[in-house]
């Protein structure tokens, strides 16, 4: 790890003179970098403290970095064995469990600071990705190329692989600064056409055409669907576009089809309009109740379904395959691609007979989340369906660890271009 201001002969005095002055927290604090690859706030505070006597007049910065800089060289001179990669699965396990333990005691769990990485271990990160994980670089590359910004999976998927390459603790932030590294480093040598200066207003359009229904699609399958052989300028013009010929094939599925009308009107009408999720949602469920599957005298399978050469269904599909759900096949007929049956039977509250409405409406997950209940006749019976804003489950009751978690991906947001 890099550190400016603590040289190894600084670090060696002031791991010295902690053994001297606290040998009982020296020995509970060896305990605890050894069995559990982490330490407690107060721990690294006492770390912290011993610091300013030791050399007064810093900055507080100065002497937290310097708590992360002792740690690595006592890992350096003792090889704690939970700081190593091949137990970093377990000690990720072990460090969670432990905030959700203490955390309601404590009123929450911090991080204990972050790494600098040097130059020369984001280059031997750089030769691990290109090794042993191959696709992934080629995908990072390419993203990055397309793009100029990723997401937090990709980010995460580089946590996983900083933990696989170096020995490190659980409870500081040890990628955050290595993944931008790696991303300015990468941009450096393949020059990537969205990180530009010329396009860096082109590609923050495209990450907040993203960021506003990322619970649409995946973001691989956005990416294949937007991106494809499109450069710049044309894959934003084709995410306005589809995005207006989504909105108009729902209204005009509830026209041609009278009993979803009122709860359509509904859905446009709201005080905020409606996320992509949500309008992928009721256009897919109108197409699989109202389009009849296969066709006459063409070799069909179940997830193939027929237009009938009506202009709103047809549009209705056109509006799917525009996302990556549907598939033309010949002449009306259509297709659901393996990303449109993973939507409905993921993103799809499944329709209930009205009967079962109030049993079924108890079984839903309590979210806090806005819902809109599109219905239609059926033979002798009629069903209910909900089609959940996606883009509202952040009014969820979040626990201490699932917000913590949220704050680390916030902070993912920034690696948009850094």
């Amino acid at each position: 790890m890099a550190t400016t201001d603590w040289s190894d002969l600084t670090l060696a005095q002031a791991i010295s003179s902690y053994q001297e002055r606290h040998p009982a927290e020296w020995r509970a604090y060896v305990q605890s970098e050894s069995e559990r690859g982490f330490i407690s706030n107060s721990m690294h505070d006492h770390i912290i403290s011993h610091l300013e006597e030791l050399l007064p007049g810093l900055q507080r910065r100065d002497y937290r970095d310097g708590a992360v800089a002792f740690r690595f060289a006592s890992e350096r001179a003792l090889h704690f064995s939970m700081w190593q990669p091949e137990n970093r699965s377990r000690r990720f396990h072990d460090y969670w469990a432990y905030v959700r333990e203490v955390a309601p005691q404590l009123g929450g769990v911090r991080s204990n600071g972050s790494v600098d990485w040097s130059a020369e271990q984001i280059a031997q990160l750089i030769v691990h990705l290109q090794e042993k994980q191959p696709q992934f670089w080629t995908n990072m590359r390419d993203v990055y190329d397309k793009l100029g910004f990723s997401d937090s999976r990709m980010s995460l998927e580089l946590r996983n692989q900083v933990a696989a390459r170096f020995p490190v603790p659980e409870d500081i932030d040890y990628f955050f600064n290595a993944w931008r590294a790696v991303v300015a480093e990468a941009n450096r040598l393949y020059q990537f056409e969205m990180m530009k200066p010329e396009n860096k207003e082109l590609s923050e359009r495209l990450w907040h055409a993203r960021r506003d229904d990322p619970a649409a699609l995946t973001f691989d399958e956005w990416r294949d669907t937007v991106i494809a052989e499109r450069p710049g300028l044309d894959a934003l013009s084709f995410v306005t576009d589809r995005r207006r010929l989504l909105v108009d094939s729902v209204e005009r599925m509830a026209a041609e089809y009278a009993p979803y009308q009122d709860d359509v009107d509904e859905l446009m009408s709201d005080d905020v309009p409606p996320g992509e999720a949500t309008c992928l949602g009721a256009l897919v469920e109108m197409t699989r109740h109202c389009l009849p599957a296969g066709g006459q005298g063409v070799s069909t399978d179940a997830d193939t379904v027929d237009t009938l050469a009506m202009s709103a269904n047809e549009q209705a599909a056109l509006a799917l395959t525009q996302y990556g759900l549907m598939e033309p096949v010949t002449g009306t007929l259509a297709r659901w691609t393996p990303a449109g049956k993973r939507f409905l039977a993921e993103r799809i509250t499944y329709w209930r007979h009205r009967n079962d409405a109030a049993e079924a409406h108890d079984l839903l997950p309590d979210l806090a989340q806005k819902t809109y209940v599109i219905r239609m006749p059926v033979p002798q019976s009629r069903f209910e369906a909900t089609f959940i804003d996606w883009t509202n489950q952040i009014a969820v009751a979040l626990s201490i660890v699932a917000l913590a978690y949220l704050v680390f991906l916030a902070r993912l947001d920034l690696l948009g271009n850094p």
